[in-house]
């Protein structure tokens, strides 16, 4: 096993530990100010997967762009589910779309998305913000030498900056 393995092991183990019995919300997963957000994660809503890890990789990535579609309860506790599987297949979109959604939008040019940001932020535990920057860390060097590195973005938007209250507002 060379070190880029291991560390992807040590970042998954991190994600696992952080995320580790958050409850389903159930009905609040959804998000009540988007119309269609029912719609888009109905197939999240199965009984059988009352765990994030229960939850198949190819319905993550089938719907890989639906963490918007997630209450805050929703995306807390779905998120690990795409961290893990953004490790697991570099290939599918699910990494640039979990980075993306978790870098914080300016808060001047996007105050609805900034305080939906910060309302998931808050439920956050100082543990779970911590495996994520593990994991935009180890995506960071990932992408290393791609001229644009949205992970890099993501860290400095909010997450290296902080784990305080004064984010970021590029």
């Amino acid at each position: 096993m060379n070190n880029l393995q291991t560390d992807v092991e040590l970042v998954k183990t991190k994600i696992i530990e952080a995320f580790a019995n958050i409850p389903h919300p159930r009905e609040k997963m959804i998000r009540s100010d988007a119309p269609s957000s029912e719609l888009e994660i109905k197939c999240f809503l199965s009984k059988k997967w009352m765990n994030w890890e229960d939850i198949p990789g190819k319905i993550i990535d089938y719907k890989y762009d639906s963490l918007p579609a997630f209450s805050e309860l929703g995306f807390q506790f779905i998120l690990p589910a795409y961290m893990i599987y953004a490790l697991e297949d570099e290939r599918s979109n699910v990494g640039d779309f979990t980075i993306y959604n978790l870098t914080a939008p300016n808060k001047l040019t996007h105050p609805e998305r900034w305080d939906r940001f910060m309302s998931i932020i808050a439920l956050l535990t100082d543990k779970q913000k911590e495996a994520i920057v593990l994991f935009l860390e180890y995506q960071e060097y990932e992408k290393k030498g791609n001229p644009i590195n949205e992970a890099t973005e993501a860290l400095q938007s909010y997450w290296k900056v902080s784990n305080s209250s004064t984010p970021n507002t590029i």
